[in-house]
C-alpha cells in the first residue's frame, strides 16, 4: 500500500502574516519551504528580536544550543500566550526549558506510530506514513521520553514505544509543540513532513484553551480518588 500525498494547508494559516507569525531558523530549511508556499512571515535572527505582535514562534532545526535549551525563555514566551512550533534540535529541550514532567533523550529510529491519527497536528497522515523516511530512512532523532504529566504525546518511538517524536505542552494560554520528527532535513522532498509542517502551523495558529467541566463520582477518600487529587484535576 502506498499513499499519494499533496500536502495542503488549513484555513488557520491564513491568519498567519510577518506580524504575527516569526521564524528563527538558522539553517533556513523552514524559511525556504514558507517562501515557496507564500506565507510570509518574519525572520528572525536571534530570540532576543522578536517582533511584538509575535503570535506563532518556528524554531528550525538546531537552532538552539545546550545552553538555550536549558534556559525557561521558551517556555515563558509560551506562559505569555505565544505558540511555539519547535522543531527538531541535536540539544532538544531539558531541565528549566521544559515546563512539563518528561525529559530530552538520545536515540533513533526509522518507525514510529501516531497515537490520535484525528488530532489537528496529523491530520491527513496514517501510521504507514511514519515509516522510513528518505535517503537514509530516519524518521526521528532524540526524541524526548514519554511526559508523566503537563504534556501529551503525539508520535510514539523508539524502546517499547516509551519515547514521544511529537508531544504538545500547553502552558497557561500558550502551546508548545515539540517535534524531534525529521522534519526540517526533509521538508524539500517528502509530502508526510511537507503535510506535518503545515498541521503544527494551522493547529498553533488556532489552538485555543478549553476547559471542559469535569464530575466524578468515587468513594471519597478512595485510591483513585487521590490520584485524581495528585494530577491537579479540577472536578
Amino acid at each position: 500500500a502506498v499513499s499519494v500525498l499533496k500536502p495542503v494547508a488549513a484555513a488557520g494559516i491564513a491568519g498567519l502574516n510577518a506580524g504575527n507569525l516569526a521564524v528563527y531558523d538558522p539553517h533556513g530549511a523552514v524559511s525556504g519551504f514558507l517562501k515557496d508556499l507564500s506565507i510570509p512571515f518574519a525572520a528572525v535572527d536571534s530570540l532576543d528580536a522578536l517582533p511584538k505582535g509575535t503570535k506563532v514562534l518556528v524554531v528550525g532545526k538546531d537552532a538552539l544550543d545546550a545552553r538555550e535549551a536549558s534556559s525557561s525563555r521558551l517556555a515563558a514566551l509560551a506562559a505569555r500566550g505565544m505558540r511555539l512550533v519547535v522543531l527538531e534540535q541535536e540539544h532538544p529541550l531539558r531541565y528549566q526549558g521544559l515546563p512539563a514532567e518528561m525529559a530530552a533523550a538520545a536515540n533513533a529510529g526509522r518507525t514510529a506510530f501516531g497515537e490520535d491519527l484525528e488530532h489537528p497536528a496529523l491530520r491527513g497522515l496514517q501510521q504507514k506514513d511514519f515509516f522510513t523516511w528518505g535517503a537514509d530512512r530516519l524518521v526521528y532523532r532524540n526524541a524526548y521520553a514519554k511526559p508523566g504529566r503537563g504534556a501529551r504525546s503525539l508520535v510514539q518511538c523508539d524502546d517499547n514505544l516509551r519515547f514521544t517524536a511529537l508531544a504538545e505542552v500547553p502552558v497557561n494560554d500558550g502551546l508548545m509543540l515539540l517535534c524531534q520528527l525529521q522534519v526540517c532535513d526533509q521538508i524539500t522532498a517528502n509530502p508526510v513532513a511537507k503535510q506535518l509542517a503545515l498541521n503544527l502551523l494551522d493547529y498553533a495558529a488556532t489552538y485555543k484553551l478549553e476547559f471542559s467541566p469535569v464530575a466524578v463520582a468515587l468513594e471519597e477518600g478512595s485510591q483513585v480518588a487521590k490520584a485524581l487529587d495528585a494530577m491537579g484535576l479540577e472536578y
